[in-house]
Parts: structure tokens; C-alpha cells; sequence
């Protein structure tokens, strides 16, 4: 097989980036979920990485360029969200011309729909919480190609990036071990290659290796320890095989019937511009390596195979969870297999022109109309994250807490009374409220779901407690409060308010003998670092 010389890998590396950079530019960092943005900022801001309560050592590690790139603020999220998807593509354009060396510009289209197609999945655009699965998704690609690396020359040294690489992701996230597992024989066994042997028994040691990594991940279940909080509770197994079937038929659905889009409105004159990109960049590839674009219509049918088969392992694991019903997060894992997938169909469908340029031009035009259909997807879904975003409700109910609360006193619980849903966890409002007032202040929210932190009251005081799953990971501690320390705020309606008398109605009524007086636990300190995140 022959080799991209430099030039070339540095040409299509751009072309990628240039493509991401037009499909994502209206994207925006404040597409909030409510629950784990504020969280994940605190954390990172911390040098924390694990998310113990999902039995995710590494979840986090991730997300550390984002405060790396800029400290206490969320922007830097979004530099590393457009890293990983250029990532992914580029990785995407290797393996597919790794599988498909004759083929240069199905490999292109490949590595542009793999940035750029996920059609449905509204969280794929929730930037700050989705970082550490999209990047996940870039690491399964990696293992690949180090594995087929080993499987032609049969160093140890790719075995072992592998498996490390390998352990980073299933430890981050485990409905990658599907791909692990799955992906490695499917293409190794297809992969055109020289006459040396498949050396097999390294594709054994990978399986067992990564076997091993599927047992760390599913002992919490079976033991049915707090680290499997998250899958227990949250998304629960579901083994009915027909649902199971059902489920992965409609997931093909979702990510292929967008091809023909529902709303037309979408296709807006915007959308041209990263399907000017990705021609752009298809051109600089035909530059490099000449057409190839028609002829091995049995190969690119395998390899459309394949592309499905690879995403059909890219939802596998997620479909055991008993309330996946939608697209929504469904997409990332996926996408580098649907996007081979329809390149290779794109290729096959202009094999049968007569003529290469007759080729080369329908599965350009097709190519580019596919990117421009799901940049038009992309700027649909980010209308709707407009609309339902949490963050200008979390970023305006700091900044009212600021203003009629600009610091307080060490050892101080700031309780809010949540009417309106804006903490939807207890354990968001926790961390947001640290970043705004730093460490010695506890903020716990009612009226919100009590996740990982709990509240209770006795004639002493108020007890913020955090779960014990979460104590040593997270460096938390329970903290005690006098009456006198606490400082009650409602927020109702969209306005916020300081309380000051006890509100008994929410609360019940003050022990006897003990005091509620807010005021004095407010004070004119200087800002903690954090609270750069208002600005």
C-alpha cells in the first residue's frame, strides 16, 4: 500500500480542521444541559478527573485542556471540542485510506462526514459535557490504526500503545468497549495488506486485554457498589433481546433517514460554506493523488459493510440502557462507521459513470451535499439548544447571588429555594457556588434533585453531607452549620431574593433557642479567582 507523504497528510489535516471550523462555527459553548457543566468546570479547575459515582476513573482527564486553555471560564471547552472533532476526522481519513488506498477521495469524504454528520444528537452539541466523548471517539480510532500498524509488522511497541490507549477510553467511558472489543477483528480481517501472516495471536491478547477492561466495568453492577450509581440509577440495563434489536434498527434510522432533511428551512445559504471547505479540501487530495474514484465496486461494498457494522458496535453498548429511546448521545461513538459507510456508498455509486472526472464529479457533488445537509442539521439543533439552554438562567441567578451577596464568611451554607428548575441537581448549584465563592463557602440547593450531596437538619444546626462515593475522589468533607451561619435565598419566578427571617413554610421552624441572621454573614471580600466565570 503507499503511504500520504507528508505534504499531503499536512494538506488534508487542514482541510479537516477548515471543514470543522465552517460545519461548527455557530456552535456555541453555552449549550447548557443544567446538570454537569458548572461541575465539570470546578472539578477540572481542580486537577480532578474521575467521576466515581459512573465508575469513570479517567472521565474527566479529557476535559482538562478546556480551564488549561482558559482558567475559569468555559471557552476553552470549545477549542478543545473543535480539536477532538478535527481529530476524529483526520484519524477517520486514515483508516479509511488505510482500507481503501485506491480510493482518495471516498477516504476525504469519509473523514469530512465523520466531523460533520450526526444529524439528530442534540447533546453531541453540548459542548462542555460531551468533551470526554468525543474524544473518546478520536482514541477508539487510534487503537485501530496502531493495531493494524501491528498486525503488518508485528512490533510490541503498538500492542502496548493500544492497550494503553484502550484503557484511557474504557475507563472514561465504557460504552466504548463495544468498539474495542468488536471493531479490531472486523477490520483487521478486511483490511487489505501484504502476504505476511494476520498474526492472530496479538488480535487474541488484544481481545483478552480488553476483556479484562469489560469486567473492571461491569464488576460494579454485578456488586452492585456505589460506583455503578450512575448506570444503576440513572440508565439501567435492559437485556430483552427484541427491544435490544428494535432498538439498534431504529438507531440506524436516525442517524440515515436525515439524509433527506424534513425541514427545509435548514438548507440556508450558510451551508455552503463547509461544502465549499470540503470540496476545497477534496481538491487539494485529488491534487495529491490523481482520481481513483472508480472501479473495485466489490470492495467498497465490503467496506460500506463494515462502516455499519461498526457503527452497529458503536451503539451497542448503550442500547442495554433501558431509557435510551432517542438519537440524543447516540451519535458520537457511531460516527466514524456511518461516515465510512456513506463514503463508501458515495464511491460505489460513482463507479458506475463512465469515465474517472464523470466519478470523481458525482461523488464530489454527492460529498458536498452531504456536508451541506448536515451543517444544516447542525445550525437546527443549535436553534433549539437556544431555546432550551440552562446557562443564561445558572450564569443569571450567580450573578443576582453576587450582587446582593458579593462574599461570605468562612464556613457559611448558602441554601437556595429553587421554584423555577434552574439547579436541576443539588450537586450543580454545589459546584457553581464554589467557583463563585470559593472553598469556604457550602452551597446546597432545595427544590432540586439531591444527588451526591444531601442536606439535614437538627437543633444544631444544618448538615451538608456528600456521599461517601464522592468524599475522596472529589477532596469532600461534611460540613456543619450553625443557624446563625446560614444564608437563605428563594428563587422564584425568575427573581432571587434574600430571606431574612426564616422561612419556616419551606424549612420548618428555627429550634429553639437558635438565631437566623443572614446579614452578618455577608461581607465585602475580595472575589475567589473563580468567579471569572460571570465576566
Amino acid at each position: 500500500m503507499s503511504r500520504a507523504g507528508p505534504a499531503l497528510t499536512l494538506a488534508v489535516l487542514g482541510a479537516l480542521v477548515l471543514v470543522t471550523a465552517a460545519q461548527y462555527g455557530p456552535v456555541r459553548w453555552t449549550n447548557f444541559g443544567g446538570a454537569d457543566e458548572w461541575l465539570l468546570l470546578d472539578l477540572n479547575g481542580r486537577g480532578i478527573v474521575a467521576m466515581p459515582h459512573a465508575n469513570r476513573p479517567l472521565n474527566l482527564l479529557w476535559s482538562l485542556p478546556g480551564p488549561l486553555l482558559t482558567p475559569y471560564r468555559f471557552e476553552g471547552y470549545r477549542l478543545a471540542y473543535l480539536g477532538y472533532l478535527a481529530a476524529t476526522g483526520f484519524l477517520t481519513w486514515l483508516l479509511a485510506r488505510r482500507l481503501a488506498p485506491e480510493q482518495p477521495v471516498a477516504a476525504f469524504t469519509a473523514g469530512a462526514l465523520a466531523i460533520g454528520w450526526a444529524p439528530l444528537d442534540m447533546a453531541r452539541l453540548s459542548i462542555v459535557q460531551m468533551l470526554p466523548n468525543l474524544a473518546v471517539t478520536a482514541c477508539w480510532l487510534a487503537c485501530l490504526l496502531l493495531l493494524l500498524r501491528l498486525r503488518d509488522d508485528g512490533r510490541p511497541v503498538w500492542f502496548v500503545a493500544a492497550v494503553l490507549l484502550a484503557t484511557l477510553a474504557a475507563r472514561s467511558y465504557e460504552a466504548v468497549l463495544g468498539l474495542l472489543l468488536g471493531a479490531p477483528p472486523v477490520v483487521w480481517l478486511s483490511a487489505p495488506g501484504s502476504r505476511r501472516p494476520r498474526r492472530l495471536g496479538w488480535l487474541v491478547a488484544w481481545e483478552a486485554a480488553v476483556a479484562i477492561l469489560a469486567a473492571l466495568a461491569a464488576w460494579p453492577l454485578v456488586h452492585g457498589d456505589g460506583s455503578s450509581l450512575y448506570q444503576s440509577a440513572v440508565v439501567r440495563a435492559d437485556f430483552d433481546p427484541l427491544r435490544y434489536l428494535s432498538g439498534l434498527a431504529r438507531q440506524y434510522w436516525y442517524h440515515l433517514a436525515p439524509l433527506v432533511p424534513r425541514d427545509p428551512s435548514e438548507l440556508t445559504p450558510a451551508v455552503l460554506v463547509p461544502a465549499a471547505a470540503f470540496l476545497a479540501g477534496a481538491a487539494l487530495v485529488l491534487c495529491g493523488r490523481g482520481t481513483g474514484a472508480s472501479g473495485g465496486r466489490r470492495g467498497l461494498l465490503l467496506l460500506a459493510g463494515v462502516g455499519l457494522v461498526l457503527a452497529g458496535m458503536g451503539y451497542s453498548v448503550l442500547l442495554l440502557g433501558a431509557s435510551v429511546q432517542g438519537p440524543s448521545r447516540m451519535q458520537f461513538l457511531a460516527a466514524p462507521g456511518i461516515a465510512l459507510f456513506l463514503a463508501m456508498a458515495i464511491g460505489l455509486a460513482a463507479s458506475f459513470l463512465p469515465g474517472p472526472r464523470l466519478g470523481v464529479a458525482l461523488a464530489l457533488a454527492l460529498g458536498a451535499t452531504v456536508v451541506a445537509v448536515g451543517a444544516g442539521h447542525t445550525r437546527g439543533m443549535q436553534r433549539e439548544w437556544d431555546r432550551t439552554t440552562f446557562y443564561p438562567r445558572q450564569r443569571d441567578c450567580l450573578a443576582a447571588l453576587v450582587r446582593q451577596a458579593p462574599a461570605l464568611r468562612a464556613g457559611s451554607l448558602l441554601l437556595l429555594i429553587d421554584e423555577d428548575g434552574t439547579w436541576p441537581f443539588a450537586f450543580t448549584f454545589r459546584h457553581a457556588g464554589r467557583l463563585v465563592y470559593g472553598d469556604g463557602v457550602t452551597a446546597h440547593a432545595l427544590g432540586s434533585r439531591q444527588l451526591l450531596y444531601s442536606a439535614t437538619a437538627d437543633a444544631a444546626g444544618i448538615r451538608v453531607s456528600p456521599w461517601r462515593i464522592v468524599q475522596g475522589p472529589w477532596h469532600e468533607r461534611p460540613t456543619e452549620h450553625r443557624y446563625d451561619q446560614v444564608v437563605v435565598f428563594r428563587l422564584s419566578g425568575g427573581a432571587l431574593s434574600r430571606l431574612d427571617t426564616w422561612p419556616q413554610t419551606q424549612l420548618g421552624a428555627l429550634p429553639a433557642g437558635a438565631r437566623y441572621a443572614p446579614a452578618e454573614s455577608i461581607t465585602d471580600a475580595p472575589a475567589p479567582p473563580g468567579r471569572r466565570v460571570l465576566d
